[in-house]
């Protein structure tokens, strides 16, 4: 994925003076706008994560979210709901903190999923997700009572939401996870960083 939402993202009823015009009355871009400016510049500065931020209506809201999940469960190109949607509430549970994913692995899949088992953690755009009429909520995190996780709700994440695919590694032995390849540095057991991981 090139990181962009493609022109066929479906459209939300929007009225015409707001297609027509490429600011609101506040000055913000209007809609029609975040979808041109979204499919052609990725969000590489303040003042464009500024605009996306506003878009999304929550300034704790971020662009960029990380939802964890076992490899054979995700397929490249196509939508993507967790094992658990249903029994969940319909809901794909995610984390806005990267360094916080190897926390919540350890502390909900380490026993659960066997240490041969592969995983891989999904980089979803936020702005993707709205601009497809879905969704996003922070809520209260079952670990933390002082953060929030975002929840992307109802529906499954569409393909082109899905940024980037990271490998995450994991102690052979234990199954502890260890980091999420290129996005997060290697956890530790015992003082000492683990050199022994799952391919």
């Amino acid at each position: 994925s090139d990181g962009h939402c493609p022109h066929r993202i479906k459209n939300r009823k929007q009225n015409t003076s707001s297609q027509q015009s490429e600011t609101t009355t506040s000055g913000l871009p209007s809609e029609a706008a975040i979808r041109l400016l979204h499919h052609h510049q990725p969000p590489s500065t303040s003042i464009i994560m500024g605009w996306y931020q506003e878009f999304l209506g929550d300034s704790d809201m971020p662009v960029k979210i990380y939802h964890l999940c076992p490899t054979e469960d995700y397929t490249k190109g196509a939508s993507y709901k967790p094992a658990n949607f249903e029994k969940d509430g319909r809901i794909t549970r995610c984390m806005h903190d990267p360094h916080r994913l190897m926390e919540t692995a350890n502390c909900f899949y380490q026993k659960s999923s066997p240490a041969s088992q592969s995983w891989v953690c999904l980089e979803i755009d936020t702005v993707c997700l709205r601009l497809n009429g879905m969704e996003v909520e922070m809520v209260q995190s079952d670990m933390d009572p002082e953060l929030k996780c975002p929840h992307v709700k109802k529906e499954s994440i569409p393909a082109e939401a899905v940024t980037q695919v990271f490998k995450v590694l994991r102690d052979n032995d234990s199954g502890q996870f260890i980091a999420v390849q290129g996005l997060t540095d290697a956890c530790s057991i015992d003082g000492k960083t683990m050199k022994q991981v799952s391919a």
